[in-house]
This record gives structure tokens, C-alpha cells and sequence, in this order.
């Protein structure tokens, strides 16, 4: 298991990793959950197929991807997503995706390696500061400020992070405020002084 690659992957912002379980042991799962490493899906390409319908739909909604070269760096030009095997490998659960990429300047060469790298979209979720967040015994939390007073909030958060920032996909509403700063001073219950800025935060 390549440690290094798989932090290199999850600290790069749209990237979604899925661990393939099947042939693996309990002790190397284990170990990609320490990672932070949550999604353990027996197959995406299912999983898409299933959202839009049909192998073709599929095709058709899915976004620009990009290609990490074998030396780590991310190709220039974007690429598209030509065609989807219909046939998943019966011991990974894996299927094969076909992927275009330009190369006017001739940079890509035949038997070449890299990794292609697809996003993915999330709705209706909100993004915050990570300096903003605390974490007790593996859960994330933040302050809400509710009625002048710091309010300790679980949050659930997206693995994919760019270092800065994170997703947040449950615990929080638009609206909300939070303390962005400082929050390691903080306990809950204590007071609040709001000061308005642009993300309307304390």
C-alpha cells in the first residue's frame, strides 16, 4: 500500500478515492480508515450507473477529468470520459473507464502511466476554515454561536480536503455562524462577541 500517494491524493481538492476491498485483509482496510479513508465502495462505476440510469447517461454527465503524470504533476489539458466497460471484474468488483485527453504539444507518450482523476460534485454543502474545527476522540466539532454563546456542534465532513478548507456535508445550515478563530480558547457555553465580516462568522 502506497501511504504516500493515497495522502497525496486526499489532500487534492475534487479528487474522490474509493479503496477496493475484496482482495484485501481486515488489518489493511484498518489501515486505510487511519488514513481517513472512508469510502469502501465495491464498485463506482455501479454506483454512477445507478444515479443516471444507464451506462450511456453516465457517460454523458460526466465532468472534465484531469491526469496525474507518473512524476505527480497534474496534466495541463482536461480530458473526457469516452466510454464505460459494461463488464465488472468479478474478484475487485472494479470496471474499466476509457478516458481522451488532447495533447497538441505531444508531451503524453504511448505505454505511458498515470492516474486519472475524477470529481466529483457535492450539493448543498458548506465549506469552512479547518482552523475552525476541533476534534474529540476521532469527531469533529465547531462553535456555533447561539444567542451570544459558543455552542459545541458535531459535524460530519468530506474526507476529499485541500489542507485548508473542509466540506462539511452534516451538522451545519447555511446561515450558521461559527467562531473561525480562536477556538481553542473556547468552551462550550462560553460568551460570544459577534463581529460581522463578509462570511458573517464570529
Amino acid at each position: 500500500m502506497n501511504r504516500k500517494l493515497i495522502e497525496e491524493l486526499q489532500s487534492t481538492p475534487g479528487v474522490d478515492l474509493v479503496a477496493v476491498t475484496k482482495k484485501h485483509t481486515k488489518s489493511e482496510i484498518d489501515e486505510l480508515a487511519k488514513l481517513g479513508l472512508r469510502r469502501f465502495g465495491e464498485n463506482r462505476v455501479q454506483e454512477l450507473v445507478m444515479r443516471y440510469g444507464s451506462l450511456d447517461r453516465t457517460i454523458e454527465n460526466m465532468p472534465a477529468v484531469r491526469l496525474r503524470l507518473n512524476d505527480g504533476n497534474i496534466y495541463a489539458e482536461e480530458g473526457r470520459i469516452e466510454s464505460i466497460s459494461g463488464v465488472l471484474n468479478a474478484e475487485t468488483g472494479s470496471g474499466s473507464l476509457r478516458a481522451v485527453f488532447p495533447n497538441p504539444n505531444r508531451v503524453l507518450f504511448s505505454g505511458g502511466t498515470g492516474n486519472v482523476v475524477i470529481p466529483r460534485r457535492l450539493e448543498n454543502a458548506i465549506a469552512i476554515p479547518q482552523e475552525a474545527t476541533y476534534e474529540l476522540q476521532d469527531k469533529i466539532f465547531v462553535y456555533r454561536v447561539v444567542d451570544g454563546r459558543a455552542v459545541a456542534t458535531r459535524i460530519e465532513v468530506s474526507p476529499i480536503h485541500d489542507g485548508v478548507r473542509y466540506t462539511v456535508t452534516k451538522g451545519l445550515s447555511a446561515g450558521d455562524r461559527i467562531v473561525t478563530t480562536g477556538v481553542g480558547l473556547l468552551n462550550d457555553g462560553d460568551e460570544i462577541t459577534i463581529t460581522d465580516n463578509e462570511g458573517g462568522n464570529a
